[in-house]
């Protein structure tokens, strides 16, 4: 994120924005596939930059990991053509419609426990 922006961005403002995404996430207002998505996008790079800028302990980076991980699951693709087995798709889902808010939200808020 730093190599993005023109000024550098503290680590204060990161963790911020941070906590920012993971209210929202908690909150439940990542209602759609499209929202939540970006949602994860934003917590993967804000914290590969404070990882990169060691902002955060071994033990929050590898849970952060296995919780964002778990985030990820729930982001299972609404397209066609999903492989089975895969994120925990079970047979019989419908693969247009298999998002569900309130796992987001599950995961958001253990994500957040660590911070």
């Amino acid at each position: 994120m730093r190599r993005r922006l023109a000024g550098n961005i503290d680590q204060k403002a990161m963790q911020a924005m941070l906590v920012g995404v993971l209210n929202d996430g908690r909150r439940g207002e990542y209602r759609d596939y499209a929202a939540a998505e970006q949602g994860y996008l934003a917590l993967d790079s804000l914290l590969a930059s404070l990882e990169q800028a060691k902002a955060l302990s071994a033990s929050q980076g590898a849970s952060a990991a296995e919780a964002m991980d778990a985030l990820y699951t729930t982001l299972r693709t609404p397209e066609r053509g999903y492989r089975p087995g895969k994120d925990g798709y079970r047979p019989g889902e419908d693969d247009k419609d298999v998002y569900i808010a309130a796992k987001y939200q599950a995961a958001m808020k253990r994500l957040a426990e660590i911070f």
